[in-house]
């Protein structure tokens, strides 16, 4: 599968659950991280579409055919009115998202798959948000070949966005 193809089936696919969980409202609200979750409705958003993932395989919290996908979250620090007010530099977990990456673009000589790709969230935070894209963003997308996203809100209305990236020149 093409990157194209298998972004857009993640980012719509996973970008409705996201939106319409009431369990994440909670989850958001007190910026908990939920990597499990997104690991369980990736799963379930591929089966929907007649790929069978397998878990935790070389290193990679999924892998189907060719690809290996690692999934993330990252809370932000951002203030919104209907999150826990939190002291939290974002810069921490960007830093952490750029070591994956960086894991997931060079695992080594013994992993077999050709395509590689990090899924990860972020709330709450609104796209445009303008330290997120000049800064943050910036560095995460200087270590990816592609990046693709979808901003989304959950029902208690904390923005979020979600995001696919190319690890691997292929794909």
């Amino acid at each position: 599968m093409e990157f194209d193809k298998l972004s857009h089936l993640l980012l719509d696919g996973l970008g409705h659950r996201l939106e319409n969980n009431r369990g994440l409202d909670i989850v958001a609200a007190q910026r908990a991280d939920f990597a499990g979750w997104l690991i369980v409705e990736t799963c379930r958003v591929l089966n929907d579409a007649g790929i069978v993932p397998e878990l935790d395989t070389h290193k990679f919290d999924i892998g189907f055919g060719e690809w290996a996908v690692n999934i993330r979250t990252v809370s932000t620090g951002f203030s919104h009115p209907r999150a826990l007010h939190i002291k939290r530099s974002i810069t921490r977990g960007v830093e952490m998202l750029i070591k994956d990456i960086l894991k997931v673009a060079n695992p080594g000589r013994a992993v077999g798959f050709a395509k590689r790709g990090i899924l990860f969230v972020v709330s709450p935070l609104e796209h445009d948000n303008d330290q997120w894209q000049s800064i943050h963003l910036k560095q995460i997308s200087g270590e990816l070949t592609r990046l693709e996203s979808r901003p989304f809100r959950f029902e208690v209305g904390i923005p979020g966005v979600l995001y696919f990236g190319l690890c691997s020149a292929t794909g």
